[in-house]
C-alpha cells in the first residue's frame, strides 16, 4: 500500500495485517524450533536424571549399588574366602588394573551365587576407583582392565556347577555392570583353561556383550604360577548375610 502520509487508521490496519501474514510461516517456524529445542532437552534431562535402580532397568533390589551409602560397609563384610574367589590384585606391566577371578573354587556353587555377585561388584568398584573411571565411554579411562581368570582348579566334577553359578552371577549384575562399565576390560585371560573349559564357556558367552568376548583369550602356562590364596571358613559367608540381611 502506499504511503501516503495521511492518518488513514483502516490504512495502517490493513498494512499491519498484511505484514503479520507475511511472517506468519517464519512465526511457525521459530516457534516450532523453540519447542524443539526447549522441550527435547527437558526429555532428556528427565532421561539422565534417573538414579539409582531406575536408571539400570532390570537391576536387582537385593544387590547393594555403589551409590548406595553402604556400599563400603557391605563390601568390608564380605568373607575373606568369597573376596579370594574375585577381587583386585593391583595393576600390571601395562598399567592396566587386575580383576583376578578364580573359577573352579569350592564356593563357585549356587549356595553362594548372590554374595559372589556382591563382590563382583565391590571389586568392580575397586578398579574403577583407580582408574577414575565415573561414567562409561570416557576414551582415556576405555580398556584399562585386565581380568584373570584362574581355571586351573576347574574339572569334570565341577565344571557344571561352577558354569551355573557364574550364569547366576553374571545375570544379577548384568543390568547394571553392562552399561554402567561398558569397554572397561582391555584384556581378559582365562589362564589354564581345561578341556571343559570350552563347555562352560559356551554357557556364559551368550550373556556377555560384543566387546567382552573380544578380548577374551585362553592361556597355558606350564606350571601354572598363579599363587594359593588363604581361604576362610564358610560360616563368615552366612554371617555376612545374616549381617547383610538385617
Amino acid at each position: 500500500l502506499p504511503r501516503c502520509g495521511c492518518d488513514n487508521k483502516f490504512f495502517r490496519r490493513l498494512r499491519i495485517q498484511i505484514a503479520m501474514r507475511r511472517e506468519l510461516p517464519v512465526v511457525f517456524g521459530v516457534s516450532a524450533l523453540l519447542f524443539h529445542l526447549l522441550c527435547l532437552p527437558k526429555f532428556q534431562m528427565t532421561f539422565q536424571a534417573r538414579t539409582g535402580l531406575d536408571a539400570f532397568p532390570g537391576a536387582v533390589s537385593w544387590l547393594v549399588y555403589p551409590w548406595e551409602a553402604r556400599f563400603a560397609s557391605t563390601c568390608g563384610r564380605i568373607p575373606s574366602s568369597i573376596k579370594d574367589v574375585v577381587r583386585h590384585a593391583g595393576r600390571d606391566e601395562d598399567r592396566r588394573e587386575v580383576l583376578f577371578v578364580r573359577i573352579g573354587d569350592e564356593h563357585m556353587t549356587q549356595r553362594d551365587a548372590q554374595v559372589l555377585a556382591q563382590q563382583t561388584l565391590c571389586g568392580l568398584d575397586s578398579v574403577a576407583k583407580s582408574i577414575g573411571w565415573t561414567k562409561p565411554h570416557v576414551r582415556k579411562n576405555m580398556f584399562r582392565m585386565s581380568v584373570v581368570v584362574d581355571s586351573s582348579q576347574l574339572s569334570m566334577a565341577n565344571w557344571l556347577t561352577c558354569a551355573k553359578c557364574m550364569l547366576s552371577v553374571i545375570k544379577a549384575i548384568q543390568p547394571f555392570v553392562s552399561p554402567f562399565y561398558d569397554r572397561m576390560p582391555g584384556l581378559i585371560s582365562v589362564v589354564d583353561p581345561p578341556f571343559v573349559a570350552k563347555k562352560a564357556w559356551y554357557m556364559v558367552r551368550p550373556w556377555l556383550g560384543q566387546p567382552t568376548r573380544e578380548v577374551v583369550r585362553f592361556v597355558q602356562t606350564e606350571p601354572s604360577q598363579l599363587p594359593e590364596q588363604p581361604r576362610s571358613s564358610d560360616a563368615d559367608t552366612q554371617k555376612f548375610w545374616l549381617l547383610h540381611n538385617a
